[in-house]
């Protein structure tokens, strides 16, 4: 193609877009959004897929994290020791160890540094490359004990405390107390769930299997072999403790990353690219189906440029340029979104953004995407061409009809189901935030003091009143109630012990856990939901009196359970302890951090004679008034400014709550934002194909108004047209977000129910969106001379 027909073309391209502005620029933003929702979600699924795959980790795919929902609510990476002891005589085992993060304070120098603890095993899973000081550093672990343990920084670490000094031998503040420096490493790759700036050598003690549950996370390196695996999984997937099966899980390193905490969880990042593509696809339909409206009535002019020399490949060329003026356009202008959303999105995602690097990949993406949909359309485009230049007048008219009718549907359709989809989301949310958890997290808190990790006491009364701290707390005006005790508030409750709950002796038993620190459960500033009974005082619970959950109730088979006496027995170290008690009260299960189906209720058990006196007292939770939280954090923030020694963890009860729901609540917010463009894009482009139909259907309405139509059956005529194809749209959208949002729901403990109120409130508003469209247009086209228009037809 030549320079002056490409011009030629570009300028032809220009006229068209022009001629119909709105449409025009609807198009190109609704596929802007498209092309920035899938490059960004495509993207960040890259990212994750890709995550440890450069660690100096020899044989990657023989490495294993080990996860379980034993001790915990939630799968989560670690092992107990007998499992870990039991390993050492499984073949199929090559190699294991412990590791764990800890956040430090680096001095005054620098902000806090992440350490790894780990134990000398490590070496037979990673290979460190030590720049400078000790190769064989492991060796101090002998001669020094934990608190003069020393330290390896990375290199990038080591620049920014010494500068361009040899560190090796120096002292580095770490917390209260002055490290040896020994080596310097070289940093792993950053795109890993293995971050870190220094290494701390714990002594021996804390390499023991006993250490192993609580400690850290657990690596395993398989022997070579498919049967090695099988074998291996097969043993921890029959695994039994305590009577009961463990449920432990084997995490791919390389597959790590998808099961870690993240504001989009990974199966919603996948979520989000499957809803991209659906945006791409409705804003190409979209376009397409006004474009080719448009060619159908510019049927003469490809028939006077066939009688004037052009060919099909010239018509082609012609309508390829504008396709690629529009797609062009769109991706100009998603980048140029791209480059306005890439800091917010980096952090968002956890994604570095030196280098370029997402600008470059989004822009590889959307030219991918623009070529694919450039294909698409120039063969959507010829099909259309070849039938608009060879059919006859009247079966066009007909095809015309149908083929505005179907794109109108695909249109709503996907539309309707977008809205569907996010009106079930945005209402599972709110249940979720609103729904009884079983205790109270509004206006909520707690405060954790503890001295650093590394101090050799943490006694709380020296601690918390030595301090004054509970007094300091009270004098807040905006803080109501403190009281040291447990919480449910933080993301592991302290496990007291497991119990073997039964009417008698001899009847079959259900297990139930008990949490330490719960002196005063009547306490209000804890807020169980009482189902039965009232729940006992410090002062005067009895310590034959016991307290139960609801899933402990239904379990023994009780309709109503106070008054009745259980027996609750616990073996520890070999020794059975029983006890008997009589329920006083039935608290409703906690659902805190249960929010998953596979979060099945923990049922737990509470009495005085187990409650963990002495045990976790270095914890304060308090009520405050409400809408008073930001203030209730700084001033506690300044309160504790005055104990640099303690380190101290504030977490408010909702935060740690939303915290759960973090990531359904980012997706349902993309998705609104995605819905939003599917509706304007539906509504305009139906407005848009009823603008056309308007204008190649003039004559005919001005034909009926000359044989006595009235506007109202001109407007009915339209109406009813219309009508069909929105219910015909609701209903396929309706049917396939049903299907998608009853699977979604099933993975949630507690469910919305799907009513006709969705429907029906869907369907309402939008058939009175689309009467508004239809009604508009067809009002000014019915209103025109009918002698004016046969005229000028």
């Amino acid at each position: 193609m030549n320079t002056s027909l490409f011009s030629h073309y570009a300028t032809v391209a220009v006229r068209s877009l022009t001629r119909y502005k709105t449409q025009s620029v609807i198009s190109i933003i609704g596929l802007a959004v498209g092309f920035v929702c899938l490059s960004l979600s495509t993207l960040w699924v890259n990212y994750t897929n890709h995550y440890n795959t450069r660690l100096p980790i020899p044989n990657q795919e023989r490495v294993f994290a080990l996860a379980t929902t034993r001790g915990y609510d939630k799968l989560t990476p670690g092992a107990p020791s007998d499992l870990l002891r039991a390993m050492e005589e499984w073949p199929e085992v090559e190699a294991r160890c412990f590791y764990a993060f800890q956040t430090m304070p680096a001095g005054e120098k620098m902000e806090n540094a992440t350490c790894l603890m780990l134990n000398p095993w490590m070496l037979d899973f990673f290979q460190f490359d030590v720049v400078s000081g000790e190769r064989d550093f492991w060796r101090h672990i002998d001669e020094k004990s934990f608190m003069d343990c020393d330290v390896v920084l990375t290199e990038p670490y080591a620049q920014k405390m010494f500068g361009t000094e040899n560190p090796i031998g120096k002292k580095l503040l770490v917390g209260r107390e002055e490290r040896d420096v020994v080596a310097v490493v070289k940093a792993f790759d950053r795109h890993s769930n293995f971050n870190f700036d220094m290494i701390a050598l714990p002594p021996k003690r804390m390499h023991s299997f006993e250490d192993g549950y609580f400690w850290g996370s657990n690596l395993v390196k398989l022997s070579p072999g498919k049967e090695a695996k099988a074998s291996f999984e097969k043993k921890i997937d029959e695994f039994v403790l305590d009577g009961e099966p463990l449920h432990a899980r084997m995490l791919p390193i390389r597959k790590l990353a998808q099961w870690m905490p993240a504001s989009l969880s990974y199966d919603h990042q996948r979520t989000f690219l499957l809803i991209s593509i659906l945006v791409v696809v409705c804003a190409l339909v979209n376009y397409l189906t006004l474009y080719l409206n448009r060619l159908r009535s510019r049927k003469r002019e490809m028939a006077l440029r066939m009688v004037y020399g052009s060919s099909r490949r010239n018509l082609m060329g012609l309508f390829a340029v504008e396709l690629l003026v529009v797609l062009g356009s769109a991706t100009l202008l998603g980048m140029a979104m791209v480059y306005g959303l890439k800091d917010a999105f980096a952090g968002f995602a956890s994604m570095p953004t030196e280098g370029g690097h997402i600008m470059q990949t989004s822009l590889l993406i959307m030219l991918a995407t623009l070529m694919a949909c450039l294909f698409l359309s120039v063969i959507s485009v010829e099909v259309v061409r070849r039938r608009t230049l060879s059919s006859s007048i009247n079966p066009v008219a007909a095809r015309r009809q149908v083929f505005s009718s179907v794109s109108v549907g695909v249109q709503l359709a996907v539309s309707l189901c977008f809205v569907f989809c996010a009106v079930v989301m945005l209402r599972q949310l709110w249940v979720m935030k609103n729904t009884d958890l079983g205790i109270a997290i509004k206006d909520r808190a707690s405060l954790i003091v503890t001295y650093d990790f590394i101090s050799d006491t943490n006694d709380a009364d020296v601690l918390i009143d030595g301090n004054g701290i509970p007094q300091k707390l009270e004098a807040i005006p905006e803080i109501e109630e403190v009281y040291r005790g447990w919480n449910f508030y933080t993301q592991i409750s302290m496990l007291m012990g497991r119990f073997d709950v039964s009417l008698n002796p001899e009847s079959d038993s259900v297990k139930a856990n008990s949490y330490a620190g719960l002196y005063d459960p009547g306490n209000p500033i804890y807020g169980f939901s009482v189902l039965e009974g009232e729940l006992p005082r410090y002062e005067t619970w009895n310590p034959s009196e016991i307290v139960i959950s609801e899933s402990v109730r239904d379990q023994l088979g009780l309709k109503e359970a106070l008054g009745v006496t259980l027996h609750y027995n616990m073996s520890t170290a070999g020794t059975r302890v029983e006890n008997v008690g009589t329920v006083i009260a039935v608290v409703r299960d906690i659902s805190l951090k249960k929010i998953k189906a596979t979060d099945t209720p923990t049922p737990f058990i509470m009495s005085q004679t187990v409650r963990g006196k002495g045990l976790m007292e270095n914890n304060i939770i308090m009520s405050y008034h409400h809408g008073k939280k930001k203030e209730v954090e700084t001033k506690i923030k300044e309160m504790m400014a005055s104990f640099p020694s303690m380190v101290w963890n504030l977490s408010f009860a909702d935060d740690l709550h939303n915290e759960q729901i973090k990531s359904e609540e980012n997706l349902s917010h993309l998705l609104t934002v995605v819905t939003c463009v599917a509706i304007l894009i539906a509504v305009f482009g139906v407005y848009s194909i009823i603008t056309l139909a308007c204008r190649q259907r003039r004559k005919e309405i001005a034909l009926r108004k000359i044989h006595g139509a009235k506007l109202k059956d001109i407007l009915g005529m339209f109406v009813r047209e219309y009508g069909i194809i929105l219910v015909i749209s609701s209903f396929v959208a309706f049917v396939v977000g049903f299907l998608i949002m009853h699977g979604w729901l099933e993975q949630y403990l507690k469910r919305i129910t799907i009513g006709p109120q969705f429907y029906l409130g869907i369907f309402v508003a939008t058939a009175l969106l689309i009467a508004l469209c239809v009604g508009s247009r067809v009002w000014r086209t019915a209103r025109e001379n009918p002698a004016d228009v046969i005229k000028s037809e």
